[in-house]
């Protein structure tokens, strides 16, 4: 069996946590908004956030796919993410688990940033290790190693995985790297394909 990088049984380890706390089973597909939900988080789209100025929605909207997602909290430290409305559906999914997992890990935002200087909003813009351990996790939160593992057991190839996730094949393919069972999932597919 591969033995995990370091980097990423933390990234497991961190994801076990969270789906423990919570009571999502460790060895299936999670909904992240099912997650969002039960912390309290709300998850909207960016015409659906009351105290944007048009000014602003239109910026925002404006970018078109070239954001993901963002994160602010509210006075009474309400947590509301907004979710792209022009990306797809496995995209939105990692970029809300993402934005739980800074959270989680209790990431300090290293600028907060107040849409036309409204002190109601503040968003929150994270230092890139933070990003990178936020993705990592996420990503392990999403697609457990064990999960993945049983799943190239089944001979299933990465698309099939993809959909049994409900993620992009990016993120299988980052998993099957990050995980080193990317050679296992090679193998397997050898055996499939005689």
């Amino acid at each position: 069996m591969p033995i995990k990088s370091g980097i990423a049984e933390r990234y497991d380890s961190e994801a076990y946590k969270i789906r423990k706390r919570h009571n999502f089973p460790y060895d299936e597909p999670l909904n992240p908004y099912i997650l969002a939900d039960s912390l309290g988080i709300k998850v909207v789209e960016p015409n659906n956030v009351s105290g944007v100025s048009d000014e602003d929605l239109m910026a925002i909207q404006s970018l078109g796919a070239d954001w993901s997602g963002l994160s602010f909290s509210l006075p009474d430290n309400q947590i509301i993410v907004i979710l792209n409305p022009y990306i797809d559906e496995p995209r939105k999914r990692i970029t809300l688990t993402e934005e739980i997992c800074h959270f989680f890990c209790g990431h300090k935002a290293k600028v907060e940033v107040n849409l036309s200087g409204s002190q109601e909003m503040r968003f929150l813009d994270y230092a890139r290790q933070n990003e990178k351990e936020a993705y990592g996790i996420a990503a392990a939160t999403l697609v457990p190693y064990n999960a993945l593992r049983s799943e190239i057991l089944k001979e299933k190839n990465i698309e099939e995985m993809a959909l049994y996730f409900q993620i992009s094949p990016e993120l299988v393919e980052y998993r099957l790297k990050i995980t080193r069972l990317l050679n296992l999932y090679k193998e397997i597919q050898k055996v499939r394909k005689l």
